[in-house]
């Protein structure tokens, strides 16, 4: 089932009322109700919004990603659940001790789609680029030790964005959009993770000790060009700022068809296959049961 993303933006009491979201508009004075087993998502925008614990404790128990946003109404952080899955510790040892060798490989797998589906993005605005960039997916390594991710990114911002983009958190205009989808996506992920009972703390290659989620950062990397689409098909339109209309958009990344393991399914739903597919790579030890997503064809 495909979860709902409610957006919070107007001063709004949240509480909860025999399992329904109540969303109170403090300027309207009027409510609206929904039930909480519908929810995947809750994204905070406004500063006058205040939140009941009974609600706070009914989002976690149902594992709904409650995502605070800071006053540019980019994501600043979540709440996860400590408790999303019954094999929570059976699976977070499996985790925590696997084999060198098996964690290289994962990643060179996550890397290699990555830049596959980076090329298959690029390919309507530099064929050739594309092309460069199946090779250098080729060329990927076990821990993909000779960083052709770094190389595949350089030639993959200059033909989709132009020779003057500098991908940099803190950069010019688009990169305020690419932060915002980021922001989603990497919150979509971890609670996939969290709900498949994973680690998010416990990466593959993400090992930054200031990083509380380096898993959500390695999975989401595939998943990044479709974020990148939709920033692309903003910017073309003639989008100039992290307005409404552009957040609206980027928020509906959960919903974005693409396919895996012969399937098309929605990001949402294509995340926890990929989190799901992990836990039973740590389980058999084989890297090769990784489902990755790719653009639908």
């Amino acid at each position: 089932m495909i979860k709902r993303t409610i957006t919070i933006s107007s001063p709004s009491h949240l509480s909860l009322d025999r399992g329904q979201l109540v969303v109170y508009n403090k300027d309207r004075d009027q409510a609206r109700t929904l039930p909480i087993e519908d929810i995947g998502y809750l994204l905070l925008e406004n500063d006058r919004i205040t939140i009941t614990l009974p609600l706070i404790r009914s989002c976690l128990e149902q594992n709904v990603g409650v995502i605070v946003c800071d006053d540019r109404h980019l994501p600043l952080g979540s709440l996860l659940s400590l408790s999303g899955h019954e094999l929570t510790g059976k699976r977070v040892r499996l985790q925590a001790e696997p084999s060198k060798p098996l964690v290289k490989q994962l990643w060179r797998r996550v890397v290699v789609s990555k830049i596959n589906n980076q090329a298959d993005l690029v390919r309507c605005r530099d064929t050739a680029c594309a092309l460069r960039l199946k090779e250098l997916a080729r060329e990927v390594l076990s821990g993909d030790s000779t960083n052709r991710e770094g190389a595949a990114a350089r030639q993959y911002w200059c033909a989709l964005m132009g020779p003057d983009f500098c991908r940099d958190r803190e950069g010019a205009f688009p990169n305020e959009l690419l932060n915002y989808g980021y922001a989603i996506l990497r919150a979509i992920t971890a609670r996939a993770i969290v709900g498949l009972g994973l680690s998010p703390e416990i990466g593959l290659f993400h090992h930054n000790q200031y990083n509380a989620l380096p898993l959500a950062d390695d999975l989401m990397e595939p998943y990044r060009p479709f974020v990148d689409e939709i920033v692309l098909s903003l910017t073309v339109t003639g989008s100039t700022a992290l307005d409404k209309e552009a957040r609206g958009r980027l928020i509906q990344v959960s919903c974005t068809e693409v396919s895996i393991g012969g399937l098309v399914r929605p990001i949402q739903l294509a995340m926890s296959m990929t989190t799901a597919s992990l836990a039973k790579c740590y389980e058999q030890g084989k890297a090769d049961e990784l489902l990755l997503p790719s653009f639908v064809t």
